[in-house]
């Protein structure tokens, strides 16, 4: 699927690697057609800085590759409260395990539906905690100081390529977070 897109980007794409020059404009369209497809590593001079990142500088830039697979996992589920009553817009996060806390991008955040229900989408393969709280600053999990209060009320979660995962969890309660 990916090969087909690259291809359809760039009429450079050719042989076993492919490259492509992605207008930014065209980014939504680019979205639906990826919709399950996450970044695998970031690489500059060869060398990956996806989890700690790189320095854009006065000088012209070191070449940057951008590797990109499709087949990223669904993680579905309802968040209850510790009556197993549906709790709506509480905040759902997957965490990445250490050391790869330190790479934001691998965190994902969604508001749990009326009825409870939550879906995270285009999830790379790899070991998560799965969290939810009632009532939490959209920014808070990042916090490694504040994460580690709630480690233990975290669900160990392993995510493989190209599956839909059901997921009960149990909202950590206002309370717990003050």
């Amino acid at each position: 699927m990916l090969a087909a897109l690259v291809s359809e980007l760039s009429p450079f794409a050719t042989g076993a690697r492919r490259s492509a020059v992605l207008d930014l404009r065209t980014v939504g369209a680019v979205r639906e057609r990826l919709a399950n497809a996450y970044v695998t590593d970031i690489r500059e001079n060869g060398v990956s800085v996806y989890d700690s990142g790189f320095q854009v500088i006065d000088q012209s830039p070191s070449p940057i590759e951008v590797s990109i697979h499709s087949g990223g996992s669904t993680v579905r589920g309802i968040v209850r409260d510790a009556n197993q009553k549906a709790v709506v817009t509480a905040r759902v996060v997957i965490v990445p395990q250490s050391p790869r806390r330190g790479n934001t991008a691998l965190f994902k955040t969604v508001l749990s539906g009326r009825d409870g229900t939550f879906a995270l989408t285009a999830v790379p393969p790899g070991e998560y905690k799965l969290f939810a709280w009632f009532d939490v600053l959209t920014s808070a999990p990042l916090n490694p100081e504040f994460l580690s209060k709630y480690e233990a009320q975290g669900q160990a979660i392993t995510i493989l390529p190209n599956t839909n995962i059901e997921q009960q969890l149990t909202a950590i309660p206002d309370e717990a977070v003050r």
